[in-house]
């Protein structure tokens, strides 16, 4: 089965809420609030359609830096594979939107963010890595 992978903006409508998995391994929950917005060519005025909710997952790294970086009413991008789930609740089915994110970052259209690159740990064994030549299918330099 092909997975359905979604990118949605919008905005971030609670505070991301940490759990732990079985592993060990991080998880974080994101509530986003999506509110298209279309041109009305017949008014020439601005519309909001419907407003849709997802949940969004992120696992590990991702959920440690969403924990960290994403709060309530942020400009968010998300982007992941697409999972409907569906349920019974007070004796109806219905269906919830969930995207299990593979990257998250906040919408520069409607404002500024600092970004501090993370370093991943090493353990104190290891030596730091040989310098390597150039590999046969690394481009050549451009010329002036």
């Amino acid at each position: 089965m092909e997975d359905t992978f979604i990118t949605v903006t919008g905005n971030v409508i609670t505070d991301p809420r940490r759990y732990t998995m079985k592993d060990g391994a991080t998880a974080a929950l994101i509530r986003l609030a999506a509110t298209p917005r279309y041109l009305d060519r017949r008014t020439q005025t601005w519309r909001e359609a419907e407003t849709a909710y997802y949940n969004v997952w992120c696992h590990r790294t991702l959920a440690e830096h969403a924990l960290t970086c994403v709060h309530p009413g942020h400009p968010v991008v998300v982007h992941g594979r697409l999972r409907l789930r569906t349920f019974e609740k007070d004796g109806h089915r219905r269906q919830s939107a969930e995207i299990e994110a593979t990257t998250i970052g906040h919408d520069l259209r409607r404002g500024t963010t600092t970004f501090t690159k993370s370093h991943l740990s090493t353990p104190a064994t290891s030596e730091p890595p040989a310098t390597q030549p150039p590999s046969a299918t690394t481009s050549p330099p451009l010329a002036a």
